[in-house]
Formats: structure tokens, sequence, C-alpha cells
């Protein structure tokens, strides 16, 4: 069975995840530099962000308080 082109998650631009995380292009090419990051994708120039690599980029970080 396919998935309908709709349903299908769409990646979206380094600035924008940036604008999302709180911090500039720059920290988040760092990042990607160092290996620290989200997974991202890379055509060219371009670097692209899957939604869902960055949520549970974000989840792995969680850490409870004592």
């Amino acid at each position: 069975m396919t998935k309908r082109m709709d349903t299908i998650e769409k990646p979206v631009r380094g600035k924008d995840v940036a604008e999302w995380l709180g911090i500039s292009e720059a920290a988040l090419a760092q990042m990607r530099h160092r290996g620290t990051g989200p997974v991202f994708i890379k055509r060219g120039h371009l670097v692209f962000y899957m939604p869902s690599d960055v949520e549970q980029w974000l989840q792995e970080g969680r850490q409870e308080t004592n």
C-alpha cells in the first residue's frame, strides 16, 4: 500500500528549525558540524530536517529532575 502525497512528512529548512529551537542558524550549523544536533538531510548547499527527527532528538535529550 502506498502513502498519499498529502500524508508524507515534509522536510523543513535549517533556519526554521533554528527558530523553533530558539537558537541561531550558526549554532545549529555548529551542532551539525560536531554531530551533536538532530539528523539532517543535505542536498547540495541546502540543509533540511524532518520534524520527526528533530522531535526525537529533543526527546532523547530529556532528563528527569531529582
